[in-house]
């Protein structure tokens, strides 16, 4: 037999500049996996000596020759995007106006591609500014919408949040604005968004619109971000949304491997958290599998192997304890850092809630890390085992270092937020109120700071106070409901109940466990002659969208109504023998369309049916209320109907949804199977970035007879 010969793939992630490289084929072996990780070493190397040019472009510029550095730069910018470092200020220093109008509209495209990357959009307004008031650009206004986005991802960085919000829901408004951009902005409002319930619902949006896109990758990062937010909440409705984030996962890509890895790594924590240790081993099980053939991933593989030998040990699984620690040292030794290791050891204390001893702290002062010592400082200040005075010495020696240049006032706003929380823990909530006051004054923006702040003046009962600091919130964040709901309630306790009645009506049903009806009453009840101020009409925006979520909820509502109660109307019974009523496919198409009307409404959905697509004919093309768009493919299966032909609907749907504004598929199957009923479909799939979801409708005539025990064969 030949043997087979070894070989590695790299995949370089151009958002995250990481390289991950996975043995494709042959055996796996110690020298193998080693001469693999040097290789990738030398290829990231090698990566880094093709963006040497950076260097000679920043000094053509010092020394003005801009011509010659935008030259450098037109020959090399193919390799732009393997750059590590953060070059969005260089490419800004560049002069413009030496450049000639096609060359000056790309470079200015190339700088919010780069801030794209680096996050930083606050630095490019004038080159935003430039691109939108050039008349002799012409741009085409699906691109236009692209850099108003841009616009308004630049106020969002800037802290214009009520301009930020106008700007991305004008770009989701307009018809000209492409699935992918109204995906990122929905994405920018949930990110400047200050109320869980806002985000949740405008990272939902988001992921859908990626999907629509063809751009599964970032609604999977959209669906981990809600799983994150519902954690602390509902650590199971977490769990829900990374199995859908899972899902969508191709693991025929290398970089998907890895991120599918994060995701079971995420899930194995979740299952911790509810003492489901036996499914969470099993999903940290997968999560090394997934990560263990990868080379360049180091740090993540030892997290896994790591939270596995927890897991293990809890378990009492000795041999797999053994197997994860032995992988630890083997993975300790690739990452060789000193600076790693005393990570690990501050990460152990922390895991155990214990205090940060001296011996280690001293080590961790020599670290050229300051946030790293600032974070240490911190945690010692909140741990228990401390008393105030001395949780206040470390809360002066974070504060020490705020003369250094790499403490931003973020940093001085979360140490103040923590003083702030050390003296209301001890029931001191004059000093807490001041240094929360200290924590809004450096970051305005600190949601932990507003939200504690506002508790404290309500448990103090300073409703006035309350008043003045919620709407100043409301003038600097927009009306969010939860906003509404405190200026309405402090409101109420000061008796202002004309002011606090239109308020809570404001936000009637917006609220979570709160009874917004109730303390209507209360208002009509103190007062009779009230001047009932009723909301204007929502913009379309506040109209709930129809999403993935929802739709997928009503097909399994229909499911369940057909197989129930309507499932023989697909059925003659002739002479004692069933068959398919004349134009099954037809009559199933109306009892969905009747269906999707009933439920979302005429003016929510519009449906074309027999929609020309290519070289084919979709059976329903669906708008829905929102924007979101979707191709239904409808078949039969069973009784004269193949498995095959069924099946077939999955490739119709990847053809039909390469010659349409949709990369979002639902196949219908009608199953008529008396034993197979179900089999071979799968849920959710995504096929070079179209997603494909089914569900299978039982519509047998008939069901086997399960044998019983005694029973005799006939």
């Amino acid at each position: 037999m030949a043997k087979k010969n070894n070989g590695v793939q790299f995949a370089f992630d151009m958002h995250t500049k990481q390289m991950v490289g996975a043995l494709k084929e042959g055996e796996r072996n110690e020298t193998i996996d080693d001469i693999n990780f040097n290789i990738g070493k030398a290829i990231a190397a090698a990566f880094e000596k093709m963006t040497n040019w950076i260097h000679d472009f920043k000094k053509n510029i010092e020394v003005g020759n801009h011509v010659e550095a935008y030259n450098l730069f037109k020959l090399n910018q193919a390799t732009l995007r393997l750059n590590k470092e953060r070059i969005l200020d260089v490419l800004l220093s560049l002069d413009r106006s030496v450049l000639k109008g096609g060359d000056r509209k790309k470079y200015r495209l190339i700088i919010l591609a780069q801030a794209t990357i680096e996050g930083g959009f606050e630095k490019c307004e004038k080159v935003i500014e430039e691109l939108l008031s050039d008349a002799t650009l012409k741009l085409p206004p699906n691109e236009r919408q692209s850099i108003i986005l841009s616009k308004a991802n630049a106020a969002a960085k800037n802290q214009n949040y009520n301009t930020a919000r106008s700007t991305y829901i004008s770009v989701i408004s307009n018809n000209n604005t492409s699935a992918l951009d109204i995906a990122y902005a929905h994405r920018g409002l949930a990110l400047i968004s200050f109320d869980d319930e806002e985000k949740i619902y405008y990272h939902k949006l988001s992921s859908d619109k990626f999907l629509e896109a063809g751009n599964p990758h970032n609604a999977i990062i959209d669906l981990a971000h809600i799983s994150t937010l519902m954690e602390s909440k509902s650590p199971k409705v977490a769990l829900e949304y990374i199995d859908k984030a899972i899902s969508l996962c191709n693991l025929s890509e290398t970089l998907n491997q890895e991120l599918a890895a994060s995701l079971y790594h995420k899930k194995a924590i979740y299952l911790h958290s509810l003492h489901h240790f036996n499914e969470a081993m099993s999903a940290i099980n997968t999560a090394c599998s997934y990560r263990e053939p990868l080379i360049g991933n180091e740090h993540e593989k030892y997290s896994s192997y790591l939270f596995a030998s927890i897991l293990a040990k809890t378990l009492k699984n000795h041999e797999k304890y053994q197997e994860c620690e032995a992988r630890l040292i083997k993975i300790k030794e690739k990452i060789g850092s000193p600076y790693f290791d005393l990570q690990l050891k501050v990460a152990e204390r922390m895991q155990k809630g214990e205090a940060i001893a001296e011996n280690l702290m001293n080590k961790i002062e020599h670290v050229n890390d300051v946030h790293f010592i600032l974070g240490a400082y911190l945690y010692n200040a909140t741990n228990k085992k401390y008393l105030l005075e001395e949780k206040i010495q470390w809360i002066d020696k974070a504060m020490s270092l705020f003369q250094k240049k790499e403490i931003t006032s973020i940093d001085k706003s979360l140490c103040y937020f923590t003083l702030a929380e050390i003296y209301r823990s001890e029931n001191n909530l004059g000093e807490a109120i001041k240094n929360y006051e200290y924590s809004l004054n450096f970051n305005p923006f600190h949601w932990l700071s507003a939200q504690n702040y506002a508790a404290t003046l309500w448990n103090l009962k300073e409703w006035h106070k309350a008043v003045i600091f919620l709407e100043k919130r409301a003038e600097l964040l927009g009306e969010t409901p939860n906003l509404v709901y405190g200026i309405a309630r402090s409101h109420f306790e000061l008796g202002n109940y004309n002011k606090a009645v239109n308020l809570f009506i404001k936000v009637l049903d917006k609220v979570n466990g709160v009874n917004i009806r109730e303390y209507i009453d209360k208002c009509l009840m103190h007062s009779a002659d009230l001047k009932i101020e009723y909301p204007a009409k929502q913009s379309p925006l506040q109209i709930d969208p129809i999403s993935i979520e929802s739709l997928l909820g009503t097909l399994k509502d229909f499911s369940k109504s057909i197989s129930s109660s309507s499932r023989m109307h697909f059925w003659e019974n002739i002479a004692g023998k069933h068959k398919w009523t004349t134009s099954p496919e037809s009559l199933a198409k109306h009892f969905l369309i009747t269906a999707l009307k009933t439920k979302y409404g005429s003016d929510a959905i519009e449906i074309i049916q027999e929609h020309v697509s290519g070289a084919g004919v979709i059976d329903l093309y669906a708008l829905l209320r929102g924007g979101l768009k979707v191709v239904i493919e409808l078949k039969m299966c069973g009784e004269g109907y193949s498995s095959t032909y069924a099946l077939s609907g999955e490739d119709q749907l990847i053809h039909y949804l390469g010659n349409n504004e949709t990369h979002l598929g639902f196949l219908i199957v009608f199953d008529a199977r008396i034993r197979d009923f179900g089999k071979e479909f799968k849920n959710i799939q995504v096929v070079n970035n179209k997603t494909i979801y089914t569900e299978a409708i039982d519509v047998r005539h008939s069901f086997e007879k399960k044998k019983r025990k005694g029973d005799k064969i006939r």
